[in-house]
């Protein structure tokens, strides 16, 4: 038995203006609905609609705007700023918090789309849905991931969760292209989370990310309340450390989204110092976990930082200074902290910056965006860092099955999709499959298929377990 979970995902316009005319760009939606497998059909009352405003700004680095997370209509809604073709692209952290119960048996979690995003004005125009990419935060830099059309794991048989169960955060990155049509109305698709055996998968969000515990603003975390009738629930907030800093109880009416807010207080009366740290939401009195996710409190505005940043970034194929490029600083939260242009020497440097972890993307025309590893800043300290793009004539390789899960004699399809990201056209493509052990091809007249522009080659075939 598997449990399917489903959302839709949109994209609406903006006016915004480039090339010296005006014109409309995307903004992104996520929908859960309801969902069914033809064994077991899971729908909710209530859907989960994320809001991910990314449209094409003026001429010119878009203003940063913080995202923000709400209940619009009964359901919840995200918002992230603007971005632009060749800009940093649109990040949403936290857009999904998911929390897994299985203390007595492996489980996997797969994310894939239903359809290109489609627009609803004039359905026969698509936007390809590789714009969108999902990553897990792990306090790690992103590894970011396109999203397919087809199912992708997430965690692959990952051993029993503890009884409490285990916490999931999905970041989300729209990146749109000069290719997009802009168009009135809203690009549209579906999202599919499938967790495997008869599981539940508890959602949540957070609101704001990140949050100034500083008496003057509140942190609300919403979630499904399964059941009906009135229900008695506790809220435990846990540091970095694992010891609890607050609680709180509260009776609310199942069937639908609930919320719950907390000020920054601890239960010692201080406010809760910058870091990050963990929330549970329990039914009493058997303690069952309903919702768990992360929550990031930021420095107070007024806490200056007294660190520094500075690098060069190069062209790898010529050793060239990338002149122009755009360098975007990342907190270890995924949050844009500050975006620069690389001088005439390709050089860059970052000012002001408090103590913490941080990592950098940097981008150029020609060139793949960068990234850096995390790094650690210290109080006052002046960080060297350098990178060097790659230009943007690689391929991309992604390989899979059409099933995570197979009996001895199943017969599964195999697909192979070669991406070209650069700017030249395919002219033509091998690719060799090595099986691992259990697996044999059930014959090798490998069919293939091809969009004509040369940018895309799929081919496809059957193997035997």
């Amino acid at each position: 038995m598997r449990q399917n979970k489903r959302w839709t995902c949109a994209a609406e316009t903006l006016w915004h203006k480039y090339d010296n005319s005006f014109e409309r760009g995307p903004i992104l939606h996520f929908l859960r609905q309801c969902a069914g497998n033809g064994q077991r059909k899971t729908c909710l009352k209530a859907a989960w609609v994320l809001v991910i405003l990314a449209a094409l700004a003026a001429l010119g680095p878009p203003a940063a705007a913080a995202a923000w997370i709400g209940l619009l209509g009964g359901q919840p809604f995200i918002h992230c700023g603007e971005t632009a073709p060749g800009s940093p692209p649109a990040v949403v952290t936290g857009g999904s918090q998911f929390l897994v119960v299985s203390p007595q048996e492996n489980w996997s979690l797969t994310i894939e789309a239903l359809g290109d995003l489609v627009n609803s004005v004039k359905p026969d125009i698509s936007i390809p849905i590789d714009r969108l990419a999902w990553a897990v935060n792990d306090s790690l830099p992103p590894r970011w991931s396109s999203i397919k059309k087809t199912p992708e794991t997430i965690f692959f048989k990952e051993p029993p969760t503890s009884q409490d169960g285990k916490p999931i955060q999905i970041d989300y990155r729209f990146t749109p292209t000069f290719d997009d049509p802009p168009l009135p109305g809203e690009y549209m698709t579906d999202l599919l989370f499938t967790l495997s055996s008869d599981l539940e998968l508890y959602q949540s969000w957070v609101y704001p990310t990140p949050f100034q515990a500083d008496g003057l603003e509140l942190l609300t975390i919403g979630f499904w309340l399964p059941n009906t009738g009135l229900q008695q629930l506790e809220l435990v907030i846990f540091d970095a450390e694992g010891a609890v800093i607050r609680r709180s109880r509260m009776a609310q009416l199942g069937g639908e989204w609930r919320d719950v807010t907390w000020t920054g207080f601890m239960d010692t009366g201080d406010f809760a110092p910058q870091g990050f740290y963990h929330y549970q939401i329990v039914k009493l009195p058997e303690r069952q976990p309903i919702a768990a996710g992360i929550i990031e409190v930021a420095p107070l505005e007024s806490s200056l930082g007294a660190g520094s940043i500075k690098g060069v970034i190069t062209k790898a194929d010529s050793g060239g200074k990338a002149v122009g490029a755009e360098v975007v600083l990342y907190s270890e939260g995924r949050r844009t902290e500050d975006t620069v242009l690389a001088d005439g020497f390709g050089e860059f440097s970052f000012t002001e910056i408090p103590e913490g972890r941080y990592y950098i993307e940097a981008f150029v025309p020609g060139y793949l965006r960068g990234q850096t590893d995390m790094f650690s800043l210290g109080n006052g300290e002046e960080k060297q860092i350098s990178l060097a793009l790659l230009p943007n004539r690689a391929l991309k390789l992604d390989f899979w099955l059409s099933t995570d899960a197979a009996e001895v004699g199943d017969v599964l399809e195999a697909f192979i999709e070669i991406t070209n990201t650069g700017t030249r056209d395919l002219l033509e493509t091998y690719v060799e499959v090595q099986l691992p052990q259990g697996l044999k091809m059930v014959n090798d007249d490998i069919g293939g298929s091809q969009d004509g522009s040369g940018e895309i080659d799929t081919h496809f075939g059957r193997v035997r377990v």
